[in-house]
């Protein structure tokens, strides 16, 4: 629930914050002082354990519970809360075997850790949950989290939007009911349902930072930009040193166009200059109008490495800096995260990076990815079909005709032949390197062997971001090729592009 000032709940959660603090003194001072413990009753554990949660502290909730066990050995309560913190941080068969171990013990929570642990599915899940509210009402703050997550997690939260005036009926406190539905809908990509229940929050507490915010979030995932702005000025105005309301602030002005966004992002970042989410937010404004990650400004690439010293495990700004920066100058640093990342499943991360690139546009970052699969893998280069013949394409489609004709080469001695793919960037290397006699061979090679093939220019490798690149029919290219672009005064060598890949005026 919320921490932030204002709303009928504020003070409530400065005297849980207050509790909690005093825990925490306590578990110091215990081993300071043996045998002066300070006392807590069953109730400020069960706060301690709830709030704990809350804020996300598992050690202080762990405490709690043993606290509690050497002091209440016989509290319900508490024993409902370790099944809690059970399914939190163990496994379903953990879980299951706890439930299972202690039979006779049925409360609310009980019921709902047991249900969790029989995986009913969607449907059985929803019958028994129904049956559960016939039985329950006054659920506390923990119930209602536990119900609402279970709920969430089973495919359900349609039922609960459905019957949300009974559920209403069925708590305590109605703010952690709707507080619950509306994070977990904004978190399962559902913002509709968070917009109707921050809206319910905010009109029920007008004063609460959090709320607004999170009715911002839901907002901005709606693509509500001029509402979800206005929610988080609310919050600002309420609290103007809330965070979460800072970088939804941050996130909208990185999809602002006018007026220029960029002044604000950049006095945001000097106030906060430890805020990854600011600092990423800023970045992808300052790259929002690049649209050929080729000849990059040098100050945009200077502000991405000092991003990426000041934040090395963002992986957001990673991905900015890999595509921004010249490949030549990233070589040591993604040599480095290939170490890193070494595991059973690294080949299928760098490959599913290369290819978040290449469907996002970022030829240079997609090029960087390759060659460091192809300068570190274990396997085999037959075994990297894919990154072969991505290479020769990427060099292509980025002019760096020496290059490509390199890897061409390098694609040819490892195969002991070219793909017709890799015969078509051969060519227009070669031409714009005004080899002009290497052109007309690797053409006839080409050309003999397409009209075997029928003249289909597919990949060898069949990976699909490589086939997206050349998916055409190479006849075009041998037509255009042999009557147009080949006589004995060829067409200016850069000017060349049969297929019309490039803007060449």
């Amino acid at each position: 629930m919320s921490q932030s000032d204002g709303g009928d709940n504020s003070s409530y959660d400065r005297e849980r914050q207050q509790l909690l603090d005093e825990f925490a003194a306590a578990l110091r001072a215990r081993h300071e002082n043996p045998g002066s413990e300070p006392w807590f009753s069953e109730d400020d554990l069960v706060d301690v354990f709830d709030f704990a949660g809350d804020v996300g502290n598992d050690y202080l909730r762990a405490e709690a519970l043993m606290w509690g066990a050497r002091t209440f050995p016989e509290s319900e309560r508490l024993f409902e809360r370790r099944g809690v913190f059970y399914s939190d941080v163990l496994s379903d068969k953990d879980v299951e075997e706890f439930t299972s171990a202690n039979p006779g013990t049925v409360t609310f929570l009980t019921s709902l850790l047991d249900l969790r642990a029989r995986n009913l599915g969607q449907e059985g899940t929803r019958v028994e949950l129904e049956r559960l509210m016939t039985e329950y009402r006054d659920l506390d703050d923990e119930e209602a989290i536990q119900l609402v997550n279970l709920a969430a997690d089973t495919g359900n939260l349609d039922w609960m939007m459905d019957n949300l005036d009974m559920l209403r009926k069925k708590v305590q406190y109605e703010s952690v009911l709707l507080y619950e539905i509306g994070a977990d809908a904004v978190e399962l990509n559902r913002p509709a349902y968070g917009e109707v229940v921050f809206s319910m929050l905010v009109e029920k507490e007008p004063y609460n930072a959090d709320f607004w915010a999170c009715l911002g979030q839901a907002q901005v995932q709606l693509g509500k930009f001029a509402s979800a702005s206005e929610s988080v000025d609310m919050a600002l105005a309420i609290d103007p040193s809330y965070m979460e309301a800072i970088q939804i602030k941050a996130q909208l002005l990185s999809k602002q166009t006018v007026p220029d966004p960029l002044p604000e992002l950049k006095e945001l970042l000097r106030k906060f200059p430890d805020n990854a989410t600011i600092a990423q937010y800023y970045l992808e404004r300052l790259c929002s109008n690049i649209r050929n990650f080729v000849n990059i400004p040098v100050e945009i690439v200077s502000e991405a490495g000092r991003l990426l010293e000041k934040f090395p495990d963002n992986s957001t700004i990673i991905s900015y800096y890999v595509a921004l920066t010249p490949y030549e100058h990233t070589i040591e640093y993604l040599d480095r995260m290939w170490k890193e990342w070494s595991g059973d499943d690294s080949m299928q991360h760098w490959r599913e990076w290369a290819e978040f690139y290449l469907v996002n546009g970022l030829l240079n970052g997609t090029l960087a990815v390759v060659r460091t699969v192809l300068r570190n893998s274990p396997l085999a280069k037959t075994e990297l079909m894919p990154e072969l013949e991505a290479q020769t394409i990427l060099c292509m489609l980025l002019q760096r005709w020496e290059e490509t004709e390199q890897a061409a080469e390098e694609f040819r001695e490892t195969l002991g032949a070219l793909s017709s793919v890799i015969s078509i960037a051969l060519i227009y290397a070669q031409m714009h390197l005004h080899q002009y006699s290497k052109a007309y061979k690797t053409f006839e090679q080409l050309e003999r062997n397409e009209y075997r093939q029928n003249f289909v220019a597919r990949s060898m490798s069949r990976w699909a971001p490589v086939d997206a690149l050349f998916d055409m029919g190479v006849s075009l290219f041998v037509d255009r090729f042999r009557w147009h672009y080949f006589t004995r005064n060829p067409k200016k060598a850069d000017k060349f592009d049969p297929l019309h890949i490039f803007d060449f005026q």
